[in-house]
């Protein structure tokens, strides 16, 4: 009966497990962006997925306090996306952060605003 149990146990888990491959997004930027975003990458010292994930956190805090309502009447904001594709997992902060922020389709566009930001924050003097 106990063996029963468990593996009816297991076997619901198992079924619970989402395709790692899900949660994977290809966010798109200009040369300039991707140039950015390497340069932070190799002044921080972190990955790509670790600096989009930070950037896009960041993004969203930047817009919550400077009371923006939208994206897109931030002044950082660039309206242009570009050709260069970077595959990037987020993390369940960053999902949870943006879906608090109703920002769940937008996360390009907090991608490229994070990116910009930090950039010139940290890199322009």
């Amino acid at each position: 009966m106990k063996d029963a149990i468990i593996e009816r146990a297991l076997k619901t888990g198992l079924q619970q497990v989402e395709d790692p491959n899900d949660d994977e997004l290809v966010l798109k930027f200009t040369d300039s962006q991707g140039n950015k975003l390497q340069k932070l990458c190799d002044v921080l010292g972190s990955s790509k997925e670790s600096i989009l994930n930070q950037v896009i956190r960041y993004a969203i805090f930047y817009v919550k306090q400077a009371g923006t309502e939208k994206i897109k009447n931030c002044n950082s904001y660039s309206h242009t996306l570009g050709h260069q594709s970077i595959p990037v997992y987020l993390t369940a902060k960053t999902h949870r952060r943006l879906q608090d922020a109703g920002a769940s389709g937008n996360v390009n566009e907090y991608a490229v605003l994070g990116i910009e930001l930090c950039y010139e924050k940290l890199l322009q003097f």
